[in-house]
């Protein structure tokens, strides 16, 4: 895999659920105000970011923080974060298989959803409502996907990446033309009678105050989590302890810019608190998704930490195939039985924990183990 390669990877885990869903949602929370959310979330994250940098520069190999953590704090620590990184990876992608099967269902008038309540209804507080096999399919058919090679994975989400980046830029564009700057100034006694029962705080390009800024970076942080997804490439790409670290800043580079751009478009548009989302370009974050998920399993596997058919290479794809089966159908499973939300929140759990330890573990390189 090319820089070029590495970095379409990385801008195709990122520029998905931020942008087609994260935007709409955090624009009626946080108000224009988002913008600022986004740059301190994208700064947040390129530090985690400069510190995977630092260690594919140093010690490129598959598997991510699974493996900059084997290699400074040893196996225990290394294992219990692989598995933290698996859950980031399975949990995140099957949230992704769900909003695209919602997006799909709400093309039927919601009609899956429906029958599937009334044929195979859950009734469980902390489950989906319902089975939905269609993730399930989702899951299957991008996993074979991925499956069939890396050139040809590589190849297929490179096509989506540009679609979806030609579709932003002419979001940005359009946005701007029709921009309205009175939308970054909206009070209570300007909102049409239909409106006039919305809370928009204070008004503003602030609206919530500075503390609803700071939660709209906490939240915006998940948008910029694909990155990681580049670092587990060392395996694949050509002279990773150059191409990784320049892919990961690239990459990360374009995410903040993206972010910025359309967060300002929407909210200069359309008044921030009728917003709306999309979800039918969330199909190449799976591809993205799977990608890195199946390098984590593979690595962990490989160094004997899981079964050993799972950290084998098969000769005529030159993927870790049975790490990816494996994966994409577990992720396939959790997809059925748990709702988006959910999957959310569980995401943050492996998330926080690997680049935490990421960033303790290039202390201890620094300051520990190199004279």
């Amino acid at each position: 895999m090319s820089i070029f390669d590495l970095t379409f990877l990385g801008i195709g885990s990122m520029l998905g659920m931020g942008v087609y869903i994260m935007c709409g949602n955090l624009a009626t929370t946080v108000g224009p105000a988002m913008i600022i959310s986004f740059i301190l979330a994208g700064i947040a994250a390129t530090l985690s970011a400069l510190c995977y940098a630092e260690f594919a520069g140093r010690a490129p190999g598959t598997g991510s923080a699974y493996c900059y953590c084997y290699i400074t704090v040893g196996e225990f620590m290394a294992f219990v974060l692989g598995w933290n990184l698996a859950l980031e990876f399975v949990i995140g992608t099957a949230c992704l298989a769900r909003g695209l099967s919602g997006y799909l269902d709400s093309i039927a008038d919601g009609k899956m959803s429906e029958y599937m309540k009334e044929q195979l209804p859950i009734g469980v507080d902390v489950l989906s409502p319902y089975p939905d096999f269609l993730a399930f399919v989702i899951m299957v058919v991008f996993t074979c996907l991925v499956s069939v090679g890396v050139k040809e994975s590589t190849i297929v989400n490179n096509i989506l990446v540009v679609i979806n980046l030609i579709t932003i830029v002419v979001v940005i564009v359009s946005g701007f033309i029709k921009a309205d700057i009175d939308n970054w100034s909206i009070v209570k006694t300007s909102l049409p009678e239909h409106f006039k029962h919305v809370d928009i705080g204070n008004g503003g390009f602030a609206p919530y105050g500075f503390s609803s800024i700071l939660e709209g970076a906490a939240t915006c942080f998940y948008a910029y989590t694909g990155f990681d997804t580049v670092a587990t490439t060392g395996g694949e790409a050509n002279n990773p302890q150059r191409a990784i670290p320049i892919a990961l800043m690239l990459s990360m580079s374009i995410g903040i810019l993206a972010y910025t751009c359309v967060s300002a478009t929407f909210t200069l548009m359309w008044p921030f608190y009728d917003q709306v989302s999309w979800d039918f370009f969330l199909c190449y974050s799976i591809v993205g998704s799977i990608f890195g998920m199946a390098r984590v399993v593979y690595s962990i596997a490989h160094d004997g930490l899981l079964c050993t058919p799972l950290g084998k290479v098969n000769k005529r794809t030159q993927t870790p195939l049975n790490a990816t089966m494996v994966a994409g159908v577990l992720t396939g499973v959790i997809a059925i039985i748990f709702d988006a939300d959910q999957l959310i929140s569980m995401t943050s759990i492996g998330t926080l924990m690997a680049y935490s330890m990421v960033g303790v573990c290039v202390l201890i390189l620094r300051y520990l183990i190199t004279p």
